[in-house]
Parts: C-alpha cells; structure tokens; sequence
C-alpha cells in the first residue's frame, strides 16, 4: 500500500482495503483514496484485485465521521451529510446511524454564542431540529435546513422533535434572564 506520514515522520502502510475507488464514489477525504501516482486504469485494475472497497462501507464512514470532527472541518462534514443521505446501504444500516447520533461532526448554529456567522459542530443528539428553532434555539444548538437529514433518519440518528423539555426550559429561561 502507500504510506502516510505518522509520529515522528515515519511512514505508515495502508493495504489496498483500506482505501476507497476513487471511481466509485465521491471522495470523503484525499486520504482514503490511493494516491494520485496509483489512480491510473493499470493501478487502479491491481488495488481492486487487493480489495480496494467499491463502496463506502460503515466503519469507514464512522472514521470519517469521527476524523471531521476532530478537524472541525465543515466541508468534509456536509460532503459526509450528502453521502449518507443519498446512499441508500449508508441510510439504512442501523448500526451506523445509532453510532453517528453522539459524534459531534454535524455543522450547526449556536445562536447562544452569536448565531449563525461561523460553522460550530454538535451531534445529531444534541441538536435541535431546524423547525423547532423557534422555542429552543437559546437552549441547545440548530441543525441548519441545508444540512438536515430526511426525516425518515432522524430518530435513528437520534434528532428529537419536538426537542426535550429541559432544552425548551432553558431557552425560555435565558430568554427571561437576558430578554433584550
């Protein structure tokens, strides 16, 4: 496989499974694709033979979940939304939207800390859903419009509607405390 720059400068191997087709699909992250100098039709004709993946498989898109992140990297996140929402093995494996609900990879508004002028990050079972803003946006961070799920996802993943109580309680109650 190709190395990678690990601790230290050295050099870590990455077998052909464990990076995606560039052909296949929509790249996630440059690094889980071969590299540029291996994508060529005699390359690519190889790695697939050593099990380079066809398709986006669940520990690969947690770990790429889970790498935004840690990057706080808006535009990995919203290509990561994009490609669970429209791929349909993705959307449908259970086990992986119950372990996306508490990764905190989902660009939102934080409206109690200023609104909707940068990206800030939340899990989908922190959020509040886009129309329930208006009773809820002081107490919890807002899932924007542009990047919320079909709603057929949003319990697996763990996006409430309408939010909790104790969310709602705390909006109205900094609402009171700070009504200017």
């Amino acid at each position: 496989g190709r190395g990678r720059r690990g601790l230290g400068g050295r050099v870590d191997r990455v077998r052909a499974d464990e990076l995606l087709d560039p052909q296949a699909h929509e790249a996630l992250d440059a690094a889980l694709v071969p590299a540029a100098d291996c994508r060529s039709a005699p390359w690519l004709r190889l790695l697939r033979d050593l099990g380079l993946k066809r398709r986006v498989d669940a520990k690969t898109f947690l770990d790429a979940a889970k790498a935004a992140a840690a990057a706080a990297d808006a535009g990995a996140a919203r290509r990561l939304l994009k490609a669970l929402y429209t791929d349909h093995a993705l959307a449908t494996d259970d086990g992986l939207l119950a372990s996306l609900a508490p990764v905190a990879f989902v660009p939102c508004c934080d409206y109690a800390r200023g609104g909707d002028v940068v990206d800030d990050f939340a899990s989908f079972d922190a959020l509040v859903a886009p129309g329930d803003r208006r009773v809820a946006w002081l107490g919890a961070k807002v899932l924007r419009p542009g990047d919320a799920p079909p709603r057929v996802l949003w319990h697996p993943l763990g996006l409430k509607s309408p939010p909790a109580p104790a969310t709602v309680l705390a909006h109205a109650r900094r609402l009171a405390a700070d009504p200017g």
